[in-house]
């Protein structure tokens, strides 16, 4: 028989203990992965764990069966407090586990296999496999050694605007979306070599300007790289080499300081961007006026029939011993006047008739100068 005077002593229930060993990884810029140790794993006495609460310090409490955890609507430049506590069977739950999860400082792996394709004269492709990163790749920084050229989110890039035949380094680093960067991958490489010339210049004209200028225009060819320079070539000697700063079909060049009266002998080369030199153009021959035109001619007079025109000597106009004057209406009125002033009339001429007036200076020994030329129109004979 029982003994009556004994009393019922209930068993005491056993807070479940705490989670341990709480552990964080970020895996996108705004996302990470929890998880800690079970407390029946290291405590015996332990009651098993039905749930888990996990609370981000500012956001809402989560409930999860077991580790691992996903938070989401995080910063990962930013720390974050978490506190987990593990639940057990008759709303048994633990004291608070605390977790500073640290804002994201692992830098991204380097982008792997950097080549350069496609090289060109002035070009190249960079390519590379993509660089991981527990928080996200935001971008890639390309430099050409110490200098920034291009962030880009894909995993290739152009460069331009290289030279011909010249070796380059390039690097290139990945970003994650904290701002870390990886460690460099790096390429080096040579652009194309060029060694056939452009075709020779063509159409090589000179055109006196004054009686110490004469004025060559040509048609330059076309060339695969593009022809950047001319060579002017006076009497079998180069006397420049001009810059083509933007592509054109014809060009020119104007010479000076030529002697009046002389008789120069011009040709052209055309060099491309890797200076390979064509071969001379057509070679001209010009002879230089023996002094510049008369300056300045003007109408004075005119009627019906006629006009009269006055002009000033030309510049430096020592030797001229007069001037030769023609006009022509091209239907059959022509004339020609000499004289050593420089001023002429013209009478006789058919009214309402337009005429293109030549005037010319000469020396004593009859060697003319550039002409100076206007068109006159008579007055109509109503």
């Amino acid at each position: 028989m029982a003994d009556e005077s004994s009393e019922h002593v209930p068993l005491q229930v056993l807070q479940i203990c705490s989670p341990g060993n709480i552990r964080g990884r970020w895996t996108s810029p705004s996302s990470a992965t929890l998880s800690w140790d079970e407390p029946y794993a290291t405590c015996r006495l332990c009651p098993d764990a039905v749930g888990y609460e996990v609370k981000v310090i500012g956001m809402a409490t989560l409930n999860v069966s077991h580790p691992p955890c996903v938070l989401t609507g995080l910063d990962s430049t930013n720390d974050f407090l978490i506190e987990v506590r593990a639940k057990a069977a008759g709303n048994n739950i633990s004291s608070a586990s605390h977790f500073v999860m640290p804002k994201d400082q692992t830098p991204p792996t380097p982008p792997h296999n950097l080549v350069a394709e496609d090289i060109g004269y002035f070009d190249a492709i960079l390519k590379w496999d993509a660089a991981t990163d527990n928080a996200g790749i935001a971008g890639y920084r390309v430099y050409s050694g110490a200098n920034l050229i291009a962030t880009v989110e894909e995993t290739q890039y152009q460069v331009k605007n290289l030279k011909i035949d010249t070796p380059y380094t390039f690097i290139v680093r990945a970003q994650d979306t904290s701002g870390y960067l990886s460690p460099e991958a790096q390429v080096t490489f040579r652009t194309e070599k060029d060694v056939t010339p452009p075709d020779k210049p063509t159409g090589l004209v000179a055109i006196t300007v004054s009686s110490q200028t004469a004025m060559l225009v040509w048609v330059t060819p076309v060339d695969d790289l593009r022809v950047t320079h001319n060579v002017i070539v006076q009497n079998g000697r180069d006397i420049a080499t001009i810059e083509r700063p933007v592509e054109s079909s014809v060009d020119g060049y104007l010479v000076k300081g030529l002697t009046p009266g002389t008789t120069y002998r011009f040709a052209v080369a055309a060099l491309d961007a890797a200076g390979n030199r064509s071969a001379a153009s057509n070679e001209v021959s010009v002879q230089m006026p023996v002094m510049d035109a008369p300056q300045a001619i003007e109408v004075t007079a005119i009627t019906k029939q006629g006009f009269q025109l006055r002009w000033r000597p030309p510049q430096g106009s020592i030797g001229v011993n007069g001037y030769r004057t023609k006009i022509d209406n091209h239907a059959g009125s022509t004339r020609e006047i000499h004289g050593p002033l420089p001023t002429v009339q013209f009478i006789g001429l058919r009214s309402a008739s337009t005429y293109s007036v030549e005037i010319c200076a000469h020396d004593v020994s009859g060697r003319y100068s550039a002409p100076a030329t206007l068109e006159v129109k008579t007055l109509s004979a109503q």
